[in-house]
């Protein structure tokens, strides 16, 4: 009986521990991080009675005889489930979702308590602390290296009040985009560069001289000449660009492929002929610009020019009679694309009776593209094309062609081309005028040299031709005074001082005038033999060319020439956070089918920062090339690296690394048939700032923000998982202590071994069930009355044993 009441007094006893635990759980529904607490009952220990026995003959075995003595509280479990995250308007709340506790330390770093409640702020010394003030541990940011070194040991994490990143020197330029390889730029081009009238040298100094420092080749792109436009940004000029990339004004390609080219004609061929010989059935068997009049018989002047007119269609020569005995031959060389319709070349066939017809006007010479880089060979024939590879090629070649190799006057000249230079020298190898008396300078066509012509390409890429009145001031045939008194018989005057030193100056020896009136003929070229078609683009752009162009200070233009062009700019940063402006300027300069497409670089920055130290060009700007694959791939560039000074009380000779991709990749610049862009530009530079706020990312990295616009990692929250979370001990305000059957902590990063990730502004809430909180209160309190009434049932039957005795 009493062993009754015993068990329902341990039940009460047991079942009020029960009632605390879950008033407990209750109590602390709200409470940031925490995890209730569930009870464990456990018999005790039984009396026995009579022990079991063994199956023994006839018998069977019979069990052992207990009485339980009640019950008692054997565990109190926390259980480590994870709590619903609830979001806050507080950037340094975290919660952590998976397993893992905070690490805090109530003592500077010396002992460690572990913590699921992140509910944490920084102090007024810069400590970043929980509510009970208690320091978040973890890993700060090594100012050397500015990283964070997740496997050292574990410190105070602190981010100082006012804390300041110094300025950072840029180092590295990322550039990501596409160069328009394509057929079609639309607005994405610029003139070509412009092109002075002389050939090999600029005459910087306007003298006229070529000197020493004035020798330039146009088509080395190493060899630069730069202007400042109005908006202060250098310019190269004096470079010639490969004709083969160019585009007209509407951003379509000009397209020209080996061999295509146009006809320019500088003045209508005419010829005025005295036939002899002709007489009533003279026999006409001639040939003209290669087409020939088959043998027929002519009686009159009449006769032959009508005979000659019946074949203008593909001749483009026309015949009319003048002062009643002479024929005058004209072609306006402005229709027709093969040699045939240019220029006037009789010559008489064999059994052709009439004398005085034959003759060679040329007025107009094809030039024709090679992909190929070379020098134009001149001389008096049409049938040998100008080849130019370059804009300066073909203006070097227009120029020439326009001052020495055009027959403005319609001087007869035999069939042979050399003829054109026989009937004009004197006998002791000068140039006769057509006075008779001597004059020049022995230049061959000096009788028609009209060297006051000048060809070039101003800002606008417009191919321009003027015919000024006069000889050229100082033309490239010229000879020039040296110092002692002698004249020195050179094409151009490539010295300034004689062997004594002292200097040259130029003299024009041509006194006699050669002024001609210019008419300009353009079309395209075509030689069906060769395969050559017509390239229409080409002759539409020069055809605004064509027209009159007296002697005097009129011009003719053509419509404007185009490069594929894109331009990227990014602000780099000195070693004080000075800003400055980097701007690189991409030009396409050249293909081939095998090789790909060359692209140049302009790159420059405001003065008085310096990135050049090329004598004789500007500080502020540097030339380079980049090249692509035919698929697009980037082949390679340079300059690779910049060495920038920004002469502002810096560090000189910042070295700056550019990063346009991998060779062979399509990681940075691509060269395909799609609108030039620039997706992404960046640099590692920055201007010194102060601290604006803190972020925490889901790895625990407490992340600056500075007012200079940067943000990098300044510390990193530790987290600590344990091999058994249930054998922690309990601290108080939320806090866990290790014991012996928690194990050690592993310290380490958030989301990483198994360890929870960390999500900002965000708190977790307690783990307690309300609803199953208060049905097992309710179950608690079914049995604590339960264990009563054992305790006061086992009290009658004692009176009603007491009572037997009365």
């Amino acid at each position: 009986m009493m062993r009754a009441l015993w068990s329902g007094v341990s039940g009460l006893q047991a079942h009020q521990i029960a009632m605390d635990v879950e008033g407990d759980n209750v109590a602390n529904v709200n409470t940031i991080g925490y995890k209730y607490s569930r009870v464990s009952f456990a018999d005790l220990f039984s009396q026995t009675s009579k022990v079991a026995t063994a199956p023994q003959g006839n018998l069977g075995g019979t069990n052992s005889m207990q009485i339980g003595l009640g019950t008692e509280i054997n565990a109190v479990t926390k259980i480590f489930k994870q709590g619903s995250i609830q979001t806050t308007e507080k950037n340094t709340d975290l919660a952590l979702q998976g397993d893992g506790f905070f690490i805090v330390s109530p003592d500077g770093g010396k002992t460690y308590t572990y913590t699921r409640n992140g509910d944490f702020l920084r102090d007024s010394q810069g400590n970043f602390v929980d509510q009970n003030g208690y320091i978040v541990q973890g890993w700060m940011r090594d100012e050397n290296t500015g990283l964070i070194d997740a496997t050292g040991p574990i410190k105070n994490i602190k981010i100082e009040p006012g804390l300041s990143t110094p300025a950072n020197a840029t180092t590295e330029v990322n550039i990501k985009g596409n160069l328009n390889s394509g057929d079609d730029i639309g607005e994405q081009k610029s003139p070509i560069y412009s092109l002075d009238t002389h050939a090999g040298w600029t005459d910087l100094n306007g003298n006229n001289i070529k000197e020493d420092n004035e020798v330039h080749n146009e088509d080395d792109t190493g060899d630069n000449e730069f202007y400042v436009d109005k908006n202060k940004q250098n310019k190269l000029y004096e470079r010639g660009v490969d004709l083969g990339v160019l585009f007209n004004d509407s951003g379509e390609a000009i397209g020209l492929r080996e061999g295509q080219g146009m006809w320019v004609s500088y003045s209508d061929a005419k010829a005025t002929l005295t036939p002899a010989g002709l007489a009533a059935g003279s026999v006409l068997n001639i040939s003209i610009n290669g087409i020939e009049i088959p043998a027929t018989t002519v009686s009159t002047l009449s006769d032959m020019v009508a005979k000659i007119n019946t074949l203008s269609d593909k001749t483009g020569v026309t015949a009319s009679i003048i002062n009643g005995n002479q024929v005058q031959l004209i072609n306006q060389n402005n229709t027709g694309t093969t040699d045939s319709m240019k220029n006037i070349k009789i010559e008489a066939l064999a059994d052709n009776d009439i004398n005085g017809l034959e003759t060679n006007v040329i007025t107009a010479y094809k030039y024709t593209y090679s992909a190929v880089a070379g020098a134009a060979n001149h001389s008096y024939d049409d049938a040998v094309a100008r080849v130019v590879h370059s804009t300066e090629d073909l203006r070097a070649a227009m120029q020439t062609d326009a001052r020495e190799f055009v027959n403005y006057t319609g001087e007869v000249v035999g069939n042979d081309p050399i003829d054109w230079t026989a009937a004009i020298l004197g006998a002791d190898g000068n140039v006769l005028p057509a006075t008779g008396t001597e004059h020049g300078n022995g230049s061959i066509q000096e009788r028609n040299l009209n060297d006051g012509v000048e060809v070039s390409v101003n800002d606008k890429g417009q191919f321009v031709i003027k015919n000024p009145a006069g000889d050229a001031a100082y033309g490239e045939n010229d000879k020039h005074l040296t110092g002692d008194g002698t004249t020195s018989a050179v094409d151009s005057p490539d010295a300034t001082t004689n062997a004594a030193g002292v200097a040259n100056t130029p003299v024009n020896n041509d006194t006699y005038t050669n002024d001609y009136n210019i008419t300009l003929a353009i079309t395209a070229f075509s030689d069906a033999a060769a395969n050559i078609n017509e390239n229409t683009k080409l002759a539409s752009t020069f055809g605004a060319l064509a027209g009159g162009l007296s002697t005097g200070t009129g011009e003719r233009t053509s419509a404007g020439i185009n490069m594929a062009t894109h331009s990227s700019t990014i602000e780099i940063f000195d070693s004080l956070g000075s800003k400055h402006e980097l701007k690189i300027d991409f030009a396409k300069t050249g293909f081939s089918a095998e090789n790909g497409t060359d692209w140049s670089m302009v790159i420059q920055v405001p003065e008085p920062a310096k990135i050049n130290t090329t004598e004789g060009e500007p500080t502020n700007v540097l030339t380079g090339t980049i090249r692509f694959g035919p698929d697009g791939s980037l082949i390679g560039f340079n300059p690779s690296t910049l060495n920038f000074t920004a002469n502002n009380g810096s560090t000189a000779g910042q070295n700056i690394e550019f990063n346009f991709g991998k060779n062979a990749n399509f990681d940075g610049l691509t060269s395909y048939d799609s609108a030039s862009t620039t997706s992404d530009i960046s640099q590692d530079g920055y201007t010194g700032g102060t601290l604006n706020g803190i972020k925490v990312d889901e790895s625990g990295t407490i992340i600056g923000s500075f007012s200079n616009g940067r943000s990098f990692g300044l510390a990193q929250v530790s987290v600590a998982k344990f091999t058994n979370n249930e054998g922690l001990e309990s601290d108080g305000g939320n806090h866990f202590l290790q014991t012996a059957n928690s194990g050690a902590p592993v310290i380490g990063r958030a989301g990483t071994a198994g360890r929870g990730s960390v999500s900002a502004s965000s708190l977790e809430m307690s783990n307690v069930d309300l609803s199953r909180s208060l049905t097992q209160l309710i179950i608690v309190q079914r049995g604590y009355q339960a264990n009563s009434k054992t305790i006061t049932t086992s009290d009658q039957m004692l009176n009603t044993l007491l009572q037997l005795k009365q």
